[in-house]
């Protein structure tokens, strides 16, 4: 009675139904981090494990890409500044490879 004179039993009652309330978003919450935990952070892992590899392969291709381009550049003038003096069954060989690099 002398709660209820004071008032203060309408705010007890809200603050048990807050407290209520707060346990249960807690519960929600240590769901959610099991399910994180569980789930969704090995997988997140994985493609990082995958991101990584693939960032290699793209890496490695591209300067795959630039030493072929480069050795082509390279090569290809020394054939022609020695041509001259190449015996004709070297020159065959050589149109044979020049064939073959403008199809690669």
């Amino acid at each position: 009675m002398v709660e209820e004179a004071a008032g203060t039993c309408m705010f007890e009652e809200r603050k048990d139904k807050a407290k209520k309330t707060m346990g249960k978003k807690e519960k929600r919450v240590d769901e959610i981090t099991a399910l994180l935990a569980e789930e969704i952070t090995p997988k997140l892992d994985m493609l990082r494990t995958e991101r990584h590899a693939f960032m290699q392969y793209q890496k490695a291709g591209a300067e795959l890409e630039c030493l072929a381009h480069m050795k082509g550049r390279t090569i290809v003038p020394r054939l022609h500044e020695r041509m001259p003096r190449l015996p004709s069954g070297i020159a065959t060989l050589h149109r044979r490879v020049m064939t073959r690099t403008r199809h690669a």
